[in-house]
């Protein structure tokens, strides 16, 4: 099968780490995968089989052009798409090319909560529109969790027929999960850790809170590291010195090797207020990392299976969060390991990748 995966690029966030993990099992099971996507200099490992194809401009019609050229030259049995504006282009090239195969775009976040959040303009109503249509002449609409797909449906007046659920490629086949139960915690110093974008969604201003509120009224000394990247970095680092905490958090940038650094540490903890699956809770969980998130749509509550496995916090409480991250330490959630194993199977890139290729079959 001649696969193209069409993404904004291969480094940055989870969607774009899901599109590398889904190109490198589709080249393993013996299909032909190129991926279309703007150059970036950190980016996800891609297997050297995958050809990767860069447009020729960033402006929007030559992009699109670009990509119509692509999808006219190769004689394609599938086109995959990752999130809004890629989801778009594939269509337009698509359409200019003529193109008669399996067109998926891919969801992967909670966009009703998501577009409530921004400004209404003319711009947020067009490509409102555009990415309806897009989905709507689709073959399929992957979205990644399934209360994602609920609001998805409702938001996009979509048939829920034409949708379905497949969580994200996050665990290699071949990774061996850590147990839970076998972590030793530090007595004197408390590690904690966060992945994400630098954006809003994320509220990372309340996890700063709650490491004033750690700080403040534990024993213990409580140290933070963000992996990530984002356009409030320079804001959050500002708070962050405003609240005392300059020396007990660190911003360390992106990383593509999270799973040789997260079973460094005491805890992750997330606090969105929305998500669309939560690509970094299931590679903690397979750390045997303890994990506090907020019970945010869309994501946490299914991949850390209402509470089974990690703590669940309401979104937007930095008291209740803190009381979380303290009950954590002290008293660790017992898990059953072999629970937490065949939980943690239903991530792994083979089984998601095989999902995918299923509905590619089906449509």
């Amino acid at each position: 099968m001649k696969i193209l995966i069409v993404c904004s690029s291969l480094g940055g966030g989870g969607a774009e780490k899901v599109a590398a993990n889904l190109a490198n099992s589709f080249s393993d099971l013996g299909h032909d995968v190129t991926i279309f996507c703007r150059p970036c200099e950190k980016m996800y490992p891609v297997d050297s089989k995958v050809k990767i194809v860069n447009p020729s401009c960033g402006k929007v019609v030559s992009r699109i052009l670009s990509l119509s050229s692509l999808v006219r030259k190769e004689n394609l049995d599938v086109i995959l798409s990752f999130t809004d504006i890629s989801n778009i282009d594939a269509w337009f090239a698509a359409r200019i090319a003529g193109f008669t195969g399996v067109r998926v775009p891919t969801i992967h976040n909670d966009l009703k909560l998501r577009d409530s959040r921004i400004k209404s303009s003319l711009k947020k109503r067009i490509l409102y529109f555009l990415h309806r249509l897009s989905c709507i002449s689709a073959s399929k609409v992957v979205v990644v969790s399934q209360s994602a797909l609920v609001s998805f449906c409702d938001h996009y007046k979509i048939d829920p027929n034409k949708v379905c659920c497949i969580y994200n490629p996050v665990i290699p086949d071949r990774y061996n999960f850590v147990p839970m139960d076998t972590r030793e915690n530090q007595k004197n110093e408390i590690r904690l850790v966060a992945v994400g974008r630098l954006v809003e969604q994320k509220n990372y201003l309340l996890m700063l809170d709650v490491m004033a509120f750690l700080n403040s009224e534990q024993q213990q000394e409580f140290k933070l590291d963000i992996f990530g990247e984002g356009e409030l970095e320079e804001d959050l680092k500002r708070y962050s010195e405003e609240k005392g905490l300059a020396e007990f958090v660190s911003f360390r940038g992106f990383s593509s090797e999270l799973d040789r650094t997260l079973p460094e540490y005491d805890c992750f903890i997330l606090t969105s207020d929305w998500e669309g699956f939560g690509n970094v809770l299931v590679e903690a969980m397979a750390c045997g990392v303890p994990v506090v998130s907020t019970s945010c749509p869309s994501g946490p509550e299914e991949v850390l299976d209402s509470g089974r496995f990690g703590a669940l916090v309401e979104p937007g409480s930095a008291r209740l969060f803190t009381d979380a991250v303290v009950r954590t330490i002290n008293q660790p959630q017992v898990v059953d390991r072999y629970e937490l194993d065949r939980h943690l199977d239903q991530f792994r890139q083979s089984v998601i990748a095989q999902k995918y290729l299923d509905v590619f079959s089906s449509c």
